[in-house]
């Protein structure tokens, strides 16, 4: 039997790095060059310095799209479950210490 990294289950084993990932598609390589020849820098400048104007007058539209770009997404509801079960069990430790 080969040592591919796998455990008996044929899981990958603990501490495998796995793959290289999938590599990118010439498909999507095209279509971000041909955007990149289209719109330059500045352009881009003055697409994203107009959403500032209008996110500033009250633009919701504008808002959302500038936060899309600049902020993090938020977790999702799952990955807050154990963080608020977590601040539950700090403070019932925190009470009774």
């Amino acid at each position: 039997m080969v040592n591919d990294g796998r455990d008996a289950g044929g899981r990958f084993a603990a501490g495998n790095p796995g793959g290289p990932g999938r590599p990118p598609r010439l498909v999507e390589d095209s279509y971000l060059l041909a955007l990149s020849d289209a719109v330059t820098l500045d352009d881009w400048a003055s697409i994203v310095a107009r959403a500032v104007a209008d996110a500033k007058k009250g633009d919701a539209s504008a808002r959302a799209w500038l936060s899309k770009h600049l902020l993090p997404p938020a977790p999702s509801p799952a990955l807050r479950w154990p963080l608020r079960g977590a601040r539950e069990g700090v403070k019932d430790w925190a009470t009774a210490v």
